[in-house]
């Protein structure tokens, strides 16, 4: 844990020393850490490499090569110095006994050596992001070693298809100017520096005897497969076994008793804690009964009532059984943990277990089969309802929508109607405004001829009252009957 930890720590503080000096490249940085985890943001896209394998895979070389071409450029763009006479033992960590020498070379530091295409994430929107610092290196570094390092990476994944294209793997590195002497001085490097730091001097890497499995004769075969013991255990809290018994196999259920003690030896990290190891290899095993006693006769555990509550570990396949709890273990040592609902008080313990257990697996997994087509077909069936009434929904919904529309458009008309009359009323309106003005300038003319006449009455009154007027009146008497006779 502490070892791990230590690692975690080493990479949070390469990736800080890359960040100081990454170019163009946007480096991927830790969220946050709980406890000895470390945990990145997630990115979406693909990597570089997929990147430019599609390309290839689509004939778009020039592309292809264009890409390539731009990455060594922004590796270039980096803040570095040319070293004239550059020795990888005097310059890289544990380069010691590299012999190799380069001329006039270019140089970062610090430098990521380990920036390969594979560690590159490219977004939908072309961002670059690195997404791995574990060898960054505070020392002088030929930018065309990492770039090398970057073209050889994706040779050796992709080999089969960059061989379309490319004739070998010094054709393909001479393409982006990364010639013969250079390609075998760099594999050199890659072998006696890198390697060798990576893995160790012993290059047990790439000893073909450390990948060989195991020859098994016909008879031990044979043997293994007559062989029906199996081994059951009860384990403690710390996975401890605390009693062992073997068995044979059976075709009828067998009563297995363990007597055992639990002491502060036994009692584990977790003190409530007692697990069952049924089996010991591949089996289909069929549990009837469990029950813990302590020394005093007390039920600590019982499975009368089901076997709902029982926890159990990831390597088994269940069967669903009413009365009994089956599964097949597929992987060794499938545990069984007991709820026990009180802390185990005293030492000696009896734990009753009735099973069987049958080592012929291919009937089962039949079973298995068998039942999982049948889940498949009542999916399919309930899919076929959910597509038959989704069907018939999305009709009801366009039959609603053919209304909705309708009605959408006799609003629309009514709207039409409505702002139609708006502005005829707002017509109407104009004109009783410009009524009113008329209305009112004609009264107020009324109301000034009424002076006026009121005035022209007082005047005649005054007249008719005046003495003038009375002393004259025989002679306009006197003019009438002239007139009158001029008439005649």
């Amino acid at each position: 844990m502490e070892e791990a930890k230590a690692h975690l720590d080493n990479i949070k503080k390469n990736t800080t020393l890359f960040m100081e000096n990454s170019g163009e490249y946007v480096v991927l940085k830790e969220l946050e850490t709980e406890g000895s985890a470390v945990i990145y943001p997630f990115l979406e896209g693909s990597t570089f490499s997929e990147v430019l394998i599609k390309l290839l895979k689509e004939n778009k070389t020039p592309e292809f090569i264009q890409q390539i071409k731009q990455f060594k450029s922004s590796l270039y763009s980096i803040q570095g110095e040319y070293i004239d006479l550059y020795r990888v033992e005097d310059h890289m960590p544990y380069g010691n006994g590299c012999s190799v020498e380069l001329n006039n070379v270019y140089c970062i530091k610090p430098a990521n050596l380990d920036l390969v295409f594979d560690n590159i994430i490219v977004s939908s929107d072309g961002v670059k992001t690195v997404i791995d610092s574990e060898w960054v290196f505070d020392a002088h570094v030929p930018v065309d070693f990492i770039f090398f390092r970057s073209l050889y990476s994706l040779w050796i994944k992709y080999k089969s298809v960059l061989k379309n294209t490319f004739e070998n793997l010094k054709n393909f590195m001479a393409s982006f100017d990364i010639f013969s002497t250079q390609v075998d001085a760099f594999l050199t490097t890659e072998e006696e520096f890198f390697q060798s730091y990576v893995y160790g001097d012993n290059n047990d890497r790439i000893n073909l005897q450390n990948y060989k499995k195991p020859r098994l004769s016909f008879p031990h075969i044979q043997n293994m497969l007559n062989n029906n013991k199996y081994s059951v255990a009860v384990r403690d809290g710390d996975d401890n076994i605390i009693s062992l018994c073997t068995q044979a196999q059976s075709e009828e259920f067998s009563e297995i008793s363990f007597d055992f003690n639990l002491n502060n030896d036994h009692i584990g990290i977790q003190k409530n804690i007692v697990a069952l190891q049924p089996v010991d290899k591949q089996a289909y095993v069929m549990i009837k009964s469990i029950v813990l006693y302590n020394e005093f006769g007390e039920i600590k555990y019982s499975s009368h009532g089901g076997f709902n509550d029982l926890a159990y570990s990831n390597n088994l396949i269940l069967f669903e059984k009413e009365e009994s709890f089956c599964f097949i273990a597929f992987n060794n040592e499938p545990r069984i943990i007991l709820p026990l609902k009180s802390e185990l008080r005293g030492s000696k313990y009896k734990l009753i277990v009735k099973m069987k257990v049958d080592f012929n697996l291919s009937f089962y997994y039949r079973e298995v089969f068998i039942n999982n087509l049948k889940k498949i077909d009542d999916l399919m069936r309930k899919i076929d309802i959910n597509k038959d009434h989704i069907s018939s929904k999305n009709k009801v919904i366009e039959k609603k929508d053919l209304i909705i529309d309708s009605q959408s458009k006799r609003i629309e008309n009514y709207q039409d109607c409505i702002d139609s009359y708006k502005k005829e009323i707002e017509s109407y309106e104009r004109n009783i405004n410009v009524n009113k003005q008329h209305i009112e300038a004609c009264e107020q003319k009324i109301e000034g001829l009424e002076i006026e006449i009121e005035e022209l009455e007082n005047k005649l009154v005054m007249l008719l009252e005046s003495k003038s007027w009375r002393i004259t009146a025989p002679l306009r008497k006197v003019k009438r009957m002239l007139g009158s006779d001029e008439n005649n």
